[in-house]
């Protein structure tokens, strides 16, 4: 299986400003990276960077043999399930954008957060991610992009599946959050089996369960069970990479420079993967 990171890791306008995507391309390189996620944190953000910015990048992933596998969508603001019709139209338009960004780049799949807002507020808010999610597939598809959604609390991959057939196109699948699932489920194979056919990627990452919150610590640092994880991988025949989304934001975590970040976070999912 392919190895994998977000470069939030190494690359963030909050934890590493001064580490921009070229040199973060060249440092997974040089630990041994397969691929990476361009998250909407890096620098240059792409969905606000122009094009003479964007297309060094690609340039750099080829050169030095990272894969750019994925992005991560701008969040926070740009709520694709907001009843405001301002803020959804607008958070539409930014995906949109960021498609159009991350196809120059050569990026294949585009991770977004499909609801948000008060759960009481969810069946509304469905009919929005409905609407949203097969105008952002049409037009990835016309760029041969997927669009992937992801898992959280209170919204497993069982819903996932139910808004992946609602949705209805070629081009959606499932991106399994396994940080997020250790938060709300002591079955791991069963949020596998569930995505089945649609886990097109992985967001891996760990915690100490569903009263540590959200820690995003490299694999192996926390409670989940990595031996079930990769035994329900192989039984689906999940074929995607190995893709953590680790950040340097906890307090086990901040001690380490982006460099050691990365440097640990491969040690502990080849020790990981060697053993499935």
């Amino acid at each position: 299986m392919k190895i994998g990171i977000a470069t939030l890791a190494c690359s963030s306008v909050r934890t590493a400003p001064d580490i921009n995507m070229l040199t973060a391309l060249e440092m997974l390189a040089q630990v041994g990276y397969d691929c990476a996620e361009y998250n909407h944190q890096s620098i240059p953000q792409f969905f606000t960077a122009q094009e003479k910015d964007l297309l060094p990048i690609k340039e750099k992933a080829q050169t030095v043999g990272v894969e750019l596998y994925s992005a991560h969508s701008p969040c926070g603001d740009y709520d694709l399930t907001s009843l405001d019709d301002d803020e959804y139209n607008e958070a539409l338009e930014v995906h949109f954008r960021s498609v159009e960004a991350l196809a120059l780049v050569g990026v294949q799949h585009f991770v977004v957060h499909q609801i948000g807002g008060p759960r009481e507020e969810w069946p509304h808010r469905t009919e929005r991610a409905v609407s949203a999610l097969q105008s952002l597939c049409q037009r990835a598809s016309e760029v041969d992009m997927k669009i992937l959604i992801e898992n959280f609390v209170g919204y497993d991959c069982q819903m996932l599946r139910q808004l992946v057939d609602k949705v209805d196109s070629p081009a959606l699948g499932i991106c399994l959050d396994i940080g997020h699932a250790n938060l709300y489920t002591q079955s791991m194979g069963t949020e596998i089996e569930a995505a089945g056919e649609y886990l097109w990627s992985l967001h891996v990452h760990d915690n100490h369960g569903p009263d540590s919150g959200d820690e995003h610590l490299p694999p192996g640092w926390g409670t989940i069970n990595w031996p079930e994880v990769v035994r329900a991988l192989n039984e689906v025949g999940y074929t995607g990479p190995f893709m953590m989304e680790v950040m340097r934001e906890s307090p086990a975590a901040a001690r380490l420079s982006p460099r050691e970040m990365v440097e640990v976070s491969f040690d502990c999912a080849k020790e990981i993967l060697s053993k499935g």
